[in-house]
């Protein structure tokens, strides 16, 4: 339990008494602060009168920067397999809905369509019976297209049945390959 504070004459609370020892320690942390106060103010650095640090130390910094970079440096490889494997999926998963729409307008015309897949420009083009463009799509850059003929082009061609006729296509990417089953 604590004391109640002793009452002098006049009734006020008396101060709390110190020792010599820690009057003398307390002055020269006072005074010490003071000192580094002015000093360091007048070099542009503001650093509290209490004593306080607000800031990080330079050494708190470097090792936060170092356990950062280290994360990183573990995690990198993953991440950019990861992103490698989503351009791929998104690539085969263009193809895919090329050959869907390509089959919705051969059912709606009752004519054949072509989606045709250029390698050397990694573009796929939904070609009408005349051979007009009816959509065109690029695929990203780190995606190569792979065909069994020593061709550039490969043409799937779609029927108003839903029947769809072409080699099959793979896809090579940073993280491996996929083929795309036509259907």
């Amino acid at each position: 339990m604590a004391r109640p504070p002793l009452l002098s004459q006049g009734g006020e609370s008396a101060p709390p008494k110190r020792s010599a020892r820690l009057n003398a320690y307390t002055s020269t942390r006072a005074s010490a602060r003071v000192y580094f106060f002015v000093f360091s103010s007048s070099f542009g650095v503001f650093i509290s009168v209490t004593g306080r640090n607000n800031g990080f130390s330079l050494i708190e910094v470097v090792i936060v920067t170092a356990i950062i970079a280290l994360a990183l440096t573990l995690a990198g490889p993953r991440i950019g397999a990861g992103i490698g494997r989503l351009e791929l999926d998104r690539s085969a998963q263009s193809i895919r809905n090329f050959i869907k729409l390509g089959r919705v307008q051969a059912q709606r015309t009752d004519r054949e369509h072509y989606v045709v897949i250029d390698r050397k420009r990694d573009v796929i083009t939904l070609l009408d019976p005349e051979m007009r463009p009816l959509r065109q799509e690029e695929l990203p850059s780190s995606v190569q297209i792979m065909l069994d003929s020593s061709l550039d082009l490969a043409s799937i061609a779609i029927a108003p049945s839903g029947i769809v006729r072409g080699e099959p296509i793979r896809l090579r990417g940073r993280s491996g390959d996929l083929e795309i089953t036509l259907q």
